[in-house]
């Protein structure tokens, strides 16, 4: 991916989260909080791609000017809502992917109980519209010829 990392970032936790080029596993992505939860946000992403061991795979892109927020976890949301453990967590053969035009900061800077600080919050009055592009990522030619025919 193009964007903040390496790890876990979110719109108020961005100071060491420099914008680059970033590969890593999904798995790595993930943050094991002890009470399973969303988590392996990135931040002021500009393309993420996603692709299996022979390189296939697919590719979001966010407009120009307008990055993205993107997670991925090899289980799926349903998983994350009824485990009570991070060790219940089962990993799929299967990607779920979370791409946000915004999130909300997620505090935490205080012990009182505050809301999360002004400039991070999203605001519910007006009109949003974002965009990206899906597109496919096929498998290099030299991996093409390697896979078997079915």
């Amino acid at each position: 991916w193009y964007g903040r990392g390496p790890h876990e970032n979110h719109i108020d936790r961005l100071s060491s989260a420099p914008i680059a080029r970033y590969d890593a596993s999904v798995s790595s992505w993930v943050t094991p909080y002890v009470r399973p939860q969303e988590n392996a946000n990135r931040c002021d992403v500009r393309w993420l791609s996603l692709t299996d061991a022979s390189g296939a795979g697919l590719r979001m892109d966010a407009p120009p000017g307008n990055p993205l927020s993107a997670s991925a976890w090899p289980y799926s949301m349903a998983d994350l809502e009824t485990a009570s453990h991070a060790t219940a967590l089962r990993v799929r053969d299967t990607i779920t992917v979370n791409l946000d035009h915004i999130q909300m900061g997620i505090g935490g800077d205080n012990s009182g109980g505050l809301p999360v600080n002004e400039p991070y919050r999203i605001r519910t009055s007006g009109t949003r519209n974002w965009s990206f592009v899906l597109r496919p990522v096929p498998a290099p030619a030299s991996a093409q010829s390697a896979l078997p025919v079915h």
